[in-house]
Formats: C-alpha cells, sequence, structure tokens
C-alpha cells in the first residue's frame, strides 16, 4: 500500500480520525477477525486470496451487502458482494466495513446438530459405553485428543487440525452434557462464560473499562494476570497452576507467572551462565559425594535453572526440546536404516542395535573432542 492509496482513501471518507482502521496484507489478512467498528483494509492482493476472502465474506454476510474496492487506476467503487464474487477482477485495495455488512444467521454456527447426536448417545436407546461415562472416566480421552491436536499442529496439516478440534469440541459436548444432566451448567453457560471471561480480560478493547488501556506489553500482560486473579479470587501469584503439567511446562508456566510480576526479570549472558555454573557445580559435588541426601532436589534445581535460561534467551523449553527430539527421532532412524542396510544379510535384535549406536557415539564423540579441544561443541548422545 502506497501513499497515495491512503489518499485516495481518505478523499473517499474510508479513513478518519473517528474510525479504527487495521491495514492487512495478502493471504495474511484472511485470519483477521471482523469486528464492529473497525475497519479493515487489505492489499497485497492475488487471484488466490482474492477468492478465498469472496468465498469469507459470502459465508459471513448476505449477498446484498456492499463492500468498497479500489481498481488498479486507484477508482473506488461501492460492490454487493453477489456481484463480487462473479465479475470483479482482483482489486488493488478491499475496504470492509462489518457495522455496515448485514449478517448472514449465526445458525451456520449452531452446535445443535452436534448436541443431538450427543443427546442420542446419552438418551434411552442410546450407546451403553456412552451413558457409563464420568467426567473422570473421560480425562484420559480429553488428554489424548489435545495432544493428537498439537500433532495435527506441528504436522502443518489443516485437514487433521480441523478433525482433531472436532474431536476436542466433542469432548466439550460431552463434559457439558453431563453436567447438565446433573443439574451442573449448561453447553450456553459455558458459552457465555468464557465471552464474559475474555470480555473482562480485554476491557481497553470492548470499552468496558474506558481509560485502562496499558500502555506497554508488560503492563498489558501484568494487568492480565490481576484481572485474572482478582476473577478467581487468588491470594497467592503461582495458585491455579495446574499441577498435573508435564514437568518441563509447569517449570515454564511457574518461571513466566513469576516473571510477570517484574521479580525476576531478562537476564544477560554472564547472569544465566553463573546461575547456571552454580548449580551445575553444587548439583555434581552431592552426586561426587554419594551424598543421598539433596541430591535429587539439586538435580531437580538443575532442570529448572536450565528452563529459566532458555527462557530468559527468549526461547520456549518445551518447544525446543520437543523440536531436538523430532530431529533425535529422524537422526537415529536414518542412522538406524543404514546399519540394517549393511548388515542386510542378518536380524539385528534391540539389543545389538543398542550396542551399534553406542559405539557409533563414543566415535562420533572423540572426532568431535580432537575438533574442538576446548570442549565448547555439546556432546553427542
Amino acid at each position: 500500500m502506497t501513499e497515495a492509496d491512503i489518499q485516495v482513501l481518505i478523499q473517499n471518507h474510508l479513513i478518519s480520525f473517528n474510525r479504527t482502521v487495521i491495514f492487512a496484507e495478502g493471504k495474511a489478512s484472511l485470519v483477521e477477525p471482523f469486528r464492529e467498528g473497525t475497519d479493515l483494509v487489505v492489499s497485497g492482493l492475488d487471484s488466490g486470496t482474492w477468492s478465498l476472502w469472496k468465498e469469507r465474506l459470502q459465508k459471513t454476510y448476505e449477498n446484498d451487502s456492499v463492500i468498497q474496492i479500489m481498481d488498479s487506476q486507484r477508482r473506488m467503487m461501492p460492490v454487493r458482494l453477489e456481484a463480487a464474487g462473479k465479475e470483479i477482477s482482483v482489486p488493488r485495495l478491499l475496504v470492509i466495513r462489518p457495522d455496515q455488512m448485514k449478517n448472514k444467521p449465526s445458525g451456520r454456527y449452531s452446535l445443535e446438530p452436534l448436541e443431538e447426536v450427543m443427546n442420542t448417545l446419552l438418551g434411552e436407546g442410546g450407546c451403553p459405553w456412552d451413558k457409563a461415562q464420568t467426567h473422570k472416566s473421560l480425562r484420559t480421552y480429553f488428554i489424548q485428543e489435545v495432544y493428537e491436536v498439537i500433532d495435527a499442529i506441528d504436522e502443518g496439516n489443516p485437514e487433521h487440525l480441523q478433525e482433531e478440534l472436532g474431536d476436542c469440541l466433542y469432548q466439550i459436548i460431552f463434559h457439558s452434557a453431563l453436567a447438565e444432566r446433573e443439574g451442573l451448567f449448561t453447553l450456553q453457560d459455558v458459552v457465555q462464560g468464557v465471552v464474559q471471561k475474555m470480555k473482562s480480560r480485554h476491557p481497553g478493547i470492548f470499552r468496558d473499562n474506558v481509560g485502562q488501556v496499558s500502555d506497554g506489553a508488560a503492563k498489558d500482560k501484568l494487568s492480565w494476570e490481576d484481572r485474572k486473579n482478582e476473577a478467581k479470587n487468588r491470594k497467592h501469584l503461582l495458585d491455579g497452576v495446574p499441577k498435573c503439567l508435564p514437568s518441563l511446562l509447569l517449570a515454564c508456566i511457574i518461571q513466566k507467572k513469576v516473571s510477570s510480576t517484574e521479580v525476576r526479570t531478562t537476564r544477560n549472558v554472564h547472569e544465566i551462565s553463573v546461575d547456571i555454573q552454580r548449580s551445575l557445580t553444587s548439583c555434581f559435588k552431592k552426586v561426587g559425594d554419594k551424598c543421598k541426601d539433596g541430591t535429587d532436589n539439586e538435580l531437580g534445581r538443575l532442570l529448572f535453572v536450565f528452563a529459566a535460561a532458555v527462557l530468559d534467551a527468549g526461547k520456549d523449553p518445551e518447544l525446543l526440546l520437543h523440536e531436538y527430539c523430532m530431529e533425535y527421532i529422524r537422526m537415529f532412524t536414518a542412522w538406524e536404516t543404514e546399519i540394517q542396510a549393511k548388515y542386510s544379510g542378518a536380524k539385528l535384535s534391540g539389543s545389538q542395535i543398542r550396542n551399534l549406536w553406542a559405539v557409533h557415539c563414543r566415535k562420533k564423540n572423540a572426532t568431535e573432542s580432537e575438533e574442538t579441544p576446548n570442549g565448547c561443541e555439546p556432546r553427542f548422545i
């Protein structure tokens, strides 16, 4: 988008000081939400992105809704969605004003079909297995579905992600249906609760509390924590941290919670190195002295300090460790494939493969030690 484009928008009263405008570009613009009172100006369109935009608009708004487009000659023109879908070529700019559009009935997002399936399964003549479930018995399945969503995200497969998100949604429907039968809450209570929560946590955006818009990322984060703790009536900063999380993720969340109060700020490399060295020295001294008391605690503290160091470097320890584990699996599998090809005439047992791997690692570490005599490179395991 150029300065000339902006001048045309101003001249056509499509940009003004009393309206919020979001400028977005290319395919990334498709993730921008439609908000009442917030105009959206999209540039960098190609035929593929324009086609996706038309599809999104026609799914959201009625055909007689009007959008504004700028053609290649920088001429602005209003266009009905119905015409945009058939006649209009790729525009230079697309301007959307959600509060001037006609929304389609929200029924297309209705959860009623899924609720009907759930009610049939739990009703008379329904599925015995489903009818026997409780919140507790479904716990493992919910955890499994969440991990499958993470796998789909890591794969970068949108079809798989859609499927797994549906499975997670089904779990939410299931728990809500059980709770409704117990007289605890309904699915509508779940929806209304999260809507109210998100609005109360973003007062500056939803204009519920004028004058509370934060003036920086740190204050935004702190005010979020304050509002959350107040709503939950929590007395301590680490109240509410799920105790059943995987340990590395738990350590990261604790570190971030403490950091958000500015008790611990981002440290420089020297401070991080000193902390890690101190923990290593203390830990291995106790191991070397065969001191049973406190050794486990020191080892745990060492891992905790490493997690903190990675966070201080601006990285996510959980994500980095997961990525390295995936790389390790690929590396080992490639090596194992080569070994099996080398010994194609014999069937190698698991024990033999592990022994060959140990030999391979010792040789590689010896080679790396010769190349880096100061020991600055990590050991190969």
